[in-house]
């Protein structure tokens, strides 16, 4: 006997993926914006990793991620420290 509520679950989970994925684009192109400006505004930097950091948790957003950490390392490398901490931690 099938689980009903287990396949119910599994597809409330690929639904909010795909929903989430729908933002990859959008949050890419802050991203690149934020790197080739050469920002440093931490508040917003931390703002997208830990948005991304709840998007790799989900399968997604992991290169940009890693792509906006390699960034923010350069001026502030003990904040990227705790975030590469918490990001090995995950996935653990």
């Amino acid at each position: 006997m099938k689980d009903d509520s287990f396949d119910e679950f599994i597809k409330l989970i690929k639904t909010h993926q795909k929903a989430i994925s729908k933002y990859l684009p959008e949050i890419a192109e802050q991203v690149d914006n934020i790197i080739n400006k050469n920002s440093s505004d931490v508040r917003q930097i931390e703002q997208h990793l830990d948005t991304l950091y709840a998007f790799t948790e989900m399968g997604m957003g992991k290169d940009l991620f890693l792509k906006l950490l390699d960034y923010y390392k350069n001026f502030d490398p003990e904040g990227a420290a705790d975030y590469w901490k918490l990001y090995e931690d995950g996935i653990e």
